[in-house]
């Protein structure tokens, strides 16, 4: 139901719908690497020295040829990121564009838990996105 192909306003690759959907149905997940405020920092803000972690994390992604640009941070509250920009480790929802809220163009609203003790383990943020309007078949 979605295709990734070139964006509009030199945004790279965006992803279209095929099919018309409707408001308020679920559209995706944002998945990815969870990483905390001080692995953002350090990874990506250059706002604190990076730990032997944060090398090690850094070589991985060079190796892999994996970008460390941070365009693809979701901030889920409570000091919490997930990190889509690695393929590896993320889905297609990475490539939905952002747009201003307000604007025809800003076609989905985000949703999200945040980390909660489900009496047995910690259960990690998740974030998703669901239809604002109504959305046209071929939109970005």
């Amino acid at each position: 139901n979605i295709r990734i192909g070139a964006a509009s306003d030199e945004k790279g690759l965006g992803a279209f719908s095929t099919r018309p959907i409707n408001y308020g149905a679920w559209v995706g997940e944002y998945l990815g690497e969870m990483l905390t405020l001080s692995e953002v920092e350090a990874r990506y803000w250059d706002r604190r020295p990076c730990t032997s972690a944060d090398r090690r994390w850094t070589h991985c992604r060079e190796r892999r040829n994996v970008g460390i640009s941070g365009d693809y941070l979701f901030n889920v509250g409570d000091e919490r990121y997930i990190d889509g920009e690695d393929a590896d480790k993320s889905g297609w929802c990475r490539f939905l564009n952002h747009a201003d809220d307000g604007t025809e163009e800003c076609n989905l609203d985000t949703r999200c838990t945040w980390q909660i003790w489900d009496g047995e383990k910690i259960v990690e943020p998740r974030l998703w996105f669901v239809a604002a309007r109504d959305i046209r078949s071929g939109e970005e």
